[in-house]
């Protein structure tokens, strides 16, 4: 992480406001798919009759 926050100017300078955004919708994409799949396992767990 610590990493990360010092290569952030690099980082910004390379990908562009565009690019950023891209990332941007990228990972909330990919957090989201991963709450779902959160979700999911625990009304499996929850109502094992669910999970078929």
């Amino acid at each position: 992480t610590a990493l990360l926050f010092r290569m952030a100017p690099t980082i910004n300078g390379l990908l562009g406001r565009t690019g950023i955004y891209i990332v941007t919708r990228l990972m909330g994409l990919i957090m989201a798919a991963m709450g779902v799949e959160f979700i999911a396992n625990g009304l499996r767990h929850l109502f094992p009759v669910l999970g078929g």
